[in-house]
């Protein structure tokens, strides 16, 4: 098959969204099917590139940062993107296209059905489909949830990876449309990712990564770590991330005097992300809301211990007290606790999670075995349109 896939963020630019895009395109790619990626160019970026056999293709756009973007910057590469393919189209083909996101993408992919007859799936990666996370993106959604549901009902499948995802998208598109939404988990590679017992410090060492955003919950964390101040000697917190909160998260630091402790790294990339979970003691995200965390799985390949919420698909990925425990959200108490008890059962005594468990997990979650159900489903979609 020929697939066009849709993405305003494509590593090196974006966060997790855009290493799950990457993979499933060299997936698909590496089983032989054509793969275009068009995305947004950044900085230094290659317009044109070829990157494990998949075509990327990158346009200017107004986004600043590499980790972040707006709505505006979405609608600028949504029209250079609509500007792009009614050109490229006209003279290449393809299957189906691959949208990321509902908006931007998923508009584009909409669009060029109606220009071209070109038929199209679409992957949410959380927020994306209302009201999956509604505190945060309610006004957003109050004004795009009509222009959201056209594109997903003219789409041939939402895909969304947890049963939170799947029961909100479900109710959002309707009983007569449940058969679009489709369940494939985020996958992980675990010859980058694995565990590495020669890294790990000796000292009691936490680790909290991702955007510095209110979805993530940083400040739960924070007043868990103020509670545990004076009961866990020589604690170390490496914050890896960068985000709208984190100058009032270093005010909170500097006011609870707690700047020995907690160390504010910023974003660092791939490789440094996997000596630090592979170092690490602890891994904690006390997320309101994810689609499914890459961070999480990622920790968890790297054989350290995580503290979670239950969103996304943490009560399938944690065996409480094996390989992570679930705290209540929004609840520092527990959060300290947890930690705590960690500290005095586990680290203390040298605990290590079982390779086993790692092993079932990684059968499950491997790319190879996730990219085959994208696989089998778009092979699935084209041979029903060819009927």
């Amino acid at each position: 098959m020929r697939i066009l896939m849709l993405n305003y963020e494509y590593p090196p630019v974006g966060g997790g969204a855009g290493e799950i895009s990457r993979h499933i395109a060299e997936g698909l790619a590496a089983k032989g099917h054509v793969v275009h990626v068009l995305t947004v160019c950044y900085k230094d970026c290659q317009v044109s590139s070829i990157q494990n056999k998949v075509q990327v293709t990158r346009l200017s756009s107004k986004r600043k940062y590499r980790f972040k973007s707006n709505p505006v910057e979405m609608l600028s590469w949504m029209r250079m993107a609509k500007k792009f393919l009614a050109r490229h189209l006209e003279k290449t083909r393809y299957d189906i296209c691959f949208a990321h996101f509902a908006l931007p993408c998923g508009e584009v992919a909409y669009t060029m059905k109606l220009k071209f007859d070109l038929d199209y799936v679409v992957m949410s990666h959380g927020h994306d489909i209302p009201w999956f996370f509604p505190k945060q993106m309610m006004v957003y959604h109050m004004f795009t949830y009509g222009w959201i549901k056209r594109i997903v009902l003219r789409s041939k499948a939402l895909f969304v990876q947890s049963d939170d995802m799947e029961r909100n998208a479900k109710l959002f598109v309707g009983k007569r449309n449940t058969h679009l939404v489709h369940q494939i988990p985020n996958g992980w590679n675990a010859a980058y990712f694995y565990a590495d017992d020669a890294k790990r410090r000796k000292r009691f060492e936490i680790v909290f990564p991702g955007r510095l955003v209110k979805q993530k919950d940083p400040f739960s964390f924070l007043n868990a770590i103020a509670l545990l101040r004076d009961k866990i000697p020589e604690l170390h917190v490496r914050i890896l991330g960068d985000g709208p909160l984190r100058h009032k998260m270093e005010h909170f630091v500097k006011k609870h005097d707690l700047t020995e402790l907690v160390h504010f790294e910023g974003w660092v990339d791939k490789s440094a992300m996997r000596d630090a979970y592979q170092s690490a003691s602890l891994v904690v995200l006390p997320s309101l809301n994810e689609g499914m965390s890459m961070a999480t799985m990622e920790a968890i390949a790297c054989g350290t211990y995580v503290i979670v919420t239950h969103v996304s698909r943490n009560t399938k990925l944690i065996d409480p007290g094996v390989n992570g425990d679930i705290v209540k959200q929004q609840d520092e108490t527990d959060l300290a606790e947890k930690i705590e008890s960690f500290y005095h059962d586990k680290f203390n005594t040298e605990y290590t999670i079982p390779m086993s468990v790692i092993k079932k997990l990684d059968d499950i979650y491997a790319w190879d075995t996730v990219v085959n159900l994208y696989d089998d489903k778009l092979k699935q979609i084209r041979a029903n349109r060819i009927k």
